[in-house]
Formats: C-alpha cells, sequence, structure tokens
C-alpha cells in the first residue's frame, strides 16, 4: 500500500512539473518570440520585421524579432530547435541553414529539418547571378569561357555552405570551370563589391531592391537559379539553360523564407498560426513590403515545405555524391 501511495505522490508530482512548464489559459497569452537566424538589416531580417506586427495583430499579442547570428544562421536554427514547444518561440527560417549546410556540414550542425515544423513560406525567390552594368561580361556564357582563361575570375557569395556557395560550386562542375569562390559576409558586400569591381560577378538572392537595381540597368542579370524563369526575370535565361542541363533531379535554386516552429507543438496552437499568417499574407502592407513578386500565390503549408526542403537535399546530394549528373 505505501509502494502504491509514493507512486502516485511521483505520477502526482510528474503532473504538476509538467503543468508548470506549459502556459495556462488561452493562446497566445503573452509574447511571442520571432526568432531571425541572421543580424539586424540582413534580408530575412527585414521580412521578419515586416510579418511580424501582422501576426500581432491577427494574434492580439507583440510578436517580438530577437536576432540570434551565427555560423550562417546555424545558431538561431538551433535556438528554435532548444526551444519549448508551446507556440511562443517562432523562426523566420531560410533554406541555407535549415536544409542545405546540414548536408554540406554536418558536423556543424545538431538538428536537420526534420526538427522544425512549417507554418508557411512567407518568401521565395530564386539565386541570381549578376554583374556590374558596365563589365565586359555580358552573359552568363561569357563569365564561364573567362573561367577557363588563365585570368581568375571570382564571384561573391554568401559561403560556402549555403545555396548561393553550392550554387557556384555546381556551375564550375557542370560547367567544367574554375570560377573562383569568394565568401563574404552579407548581401550589401555582394552587391557593393560586384558594382565596384572587386568581384567579377555575384550570386544572390534576389530581392526587391536587386531587382530594382537588375531593372533599372544599375547591374546586368545573367540568369536565374529557379527551373523555370519567374515572369519579373524573362529577360536571362535560367542557369541550368546556360549549363545545358535541364532536368535530371538537378535541384531548384531557390530560396524559400519560412516560418517555423519546433516540432512539437500542438495541432491546434499550429492552426492559429497558420491561419494568422495566411492572413498576414493576403494583406496589400505585407505583400508590398516583401515584393509582391515573391509572396507565393497560395499557402506553402508544412507537407509542401517539407517536400520542397527534401527535394533541395536530395539535388545537393546527388550533385556532391555522384561522379557525372545527367
Amino acid at each position: 500500500m505505501r509502494l502504491r501511495l509514493v507512486a502516485v505522490g511521483v505520477l502526482v508530482g510528474v503532473v504538476v512539473a509538467a503543468a508548470g512548464c506549459a502556459r495556462p489559459g488561452p493562446y497566445p497569452s503573452g509574447d511571442i518570440d520571432l526568432i531571425v537566424p541572421a543580424a539586424a538589416g540582413d534580408p530575412t531580417d527585414t521580412v521578419a520585421r515586416i510579418v511580424a506586427p501582422c501576426l500581432g495583430d491577427q494574434l492580439a499579442t507583440e510578436v517580438v524579432v530577437r536576432n540570434v547570428p551565427g555560423e550562417d544562421g546555424v545558431v538561431g536554427n538551433q535556438a528554435l530547435v532548444d526551444a519549448k514547444s508551446d507556440g511562443y518561440t517562432l523562426m523566420i527560417s531560410s533554406v541555407s541553414p535549415t536544409a542545405v549546410t546540414p548536408v554540406l556540414a554536418p558536423e556543424r550542425v545538431g538538428y536537420s529539418f526534420e526538427d522544425f515544423l512549417f507554418v508557411g513560406v512567407v518568401r521565395s525567390a530564386p539565386v541570381v547571378l549578376f554583374t556590374a552594368a558596365d563589365s565586359p561580361v555580358d552573359a552568363a556564357q561569357t563569365l564561364l569561357a573567362a573561367a577557363k582563361g588563365s585570368t581568375p575570375v571570382t564571384v561573391a557569395h554568401r559561403g560556402d555552405d549555403t545555396v548561393e556557395g553550392f550554387t557556384l560550386w555546381l556551375m564550375n562542375y557542370l560547367g567544367e570551370t574554375d570560377l573562383d569562390s569568394a565568401p563574404v559576409d552579407s548581401d550589401a558586400e555582394i552587391f557593393q563589391g560586384v558594382v565596384a569591381g572587386d568581384f567579377d560577378a555575384g550570386l544572390a538572392t534576389l530581392t526587391p531592391e536587386l531587382l530594382s537595381s537588375i531593372e533599372s540597368g544599375e547591374v546586368r542579370l545573367l540568369g536565374s537559379g529557379a527551373d523555370l524563369r519567374p515572369k519579373y526575370l524573362r529577360q536571362a535565361p535560367t542557369l541550368y539553360q546556360v549549363l545545358d542541363r535541364t532536368g535530371g533531379g538537378l535541384p531548384d535554386l531557390m530560396i524559400d523564407t519560412a516560418v517555423s516552429v519546433p516540432f512539437r507543438i500542438s495541432d491546434a496552437r499550429y492552426a492559429k498560426l497558420a491561419t494568422a499568417l495566411e492572413e498576414c499574407l493576403r494583406t496589400d502592407d505585407v505583400k508590398r513590403g516583401i515584393g509582391p513578386e515573391f509572396v507565393p500565390l497560395d499557402q506553402i503549408g508544412h507537407g509542401e515545405q517539407w517536400r520542397r526542403y527534401w527535394d533541395l537535399q536530395r539535388g545537393v546530394q546527388l550533385g556532391l555524391n555522384l561522379p557525372k549528373v545527367n
């Protein structure tokens, strides 16, 4: 009998402890943290600060943007994985630290994209290759041809363990070229360095600012990483078209920026967040701030985003592991 009482006491203690970890009452009943795995001013940070006020309005609480930079997004991603699954910690996740770095540099991360539950994609944009308007490089083929010569041809990007870095590797592999890698810390450094002539070309995620510079003629677009040319980039081929390598399981070189939560969140709280985000993506202010071209027309939920990341990882593995990509 005494043993049974002890067991019941232990069970009650566990229940009380578990209750103490959860926030009672309706959800949300307090501020929500929105982790940005990048420094202030980064394109991901910009998206977060556009979406956060609207999410706060929809959820009737304050959504606080919290920058957690470090190791190209790995530190911020790990912070979300380690957070409680109570719906009070979200993250604006970018494809590179979430899905690509775990493949290219598994020793640097303690998570996989399967540890995240994707609430919805807020922004989807291709990797683009561009050069200065006054550059003698008038087309991607010219750049690739120059890279087969004796003079170094440098391409700036955000790091070897990112989608942009993988894109450069894939261009060299498929094009049998030797474009020099020039990793820098920010998209602003890529743009400024290319315009100043410090780099022959740049690989970056397309942003409204970069698109405006392309349309105004400040920089010259050479190619897009998307499988299909987006309507707003009709003036340039895809990189796969340049390399004469379409199809064959190669990854769609798109940067999806999604709102995500720890995987163990309750269905009810996930549904409330998904509904709030969907409403935000319909508002003119949010679409205008992010760039209407980059906001998906239809909500991309967890299952679809999981498949997109899986396809990208499979494509990266294909490029890294096979002796020849067909």
